[in-house]
């Protein structure tokens, strides 16, 4: 398959910060697949100061969330709304982690 990149894992399991934090970032990207709202979720952050997440949200949870006009975990939800926005992307991706 020429010109596609295909990943199958990490090199290693522990992300470690360069305060010397250790993270283990399985169980953080499967609680945030675990909405409807994700489709995919990568943490990064190998010797850097703190954590990044790549998400990738679920365009087809997001148009019916958008079409009930529907609220997630308290956070509204209107057509045209911020919904596309990166902050409220990044409300229900900090939601989704914290519980």
């Amino acid at each position: 398959m020429a010109g596609v990149m295909v990943l199958t894992g990490r090199a290693k399991d522990t992300i470690v910060l360069s305060s010397g934090e250790n993270i283990e970032p399985s169980s953080i990207e499967d609680a945030a697949v675990c909405s409807p709202l994700i489709k995919f979720c990568v943490l990064l952050g190998q010797d850097r100061r703190s954590l990044g997440a790549l998400v990738v949200p679920d365009p087809e949870a997001w148009e019916e969330l958008e079409k009930e006009k529907g609220e997630f975990d308290g956070l509204s939800v209107t057509a045209g709304s911020e919904c596309s926005s990166h902050s409220f992307l990044s409300r229900i991706v900090e939601t989704v982690i914290d519980n």
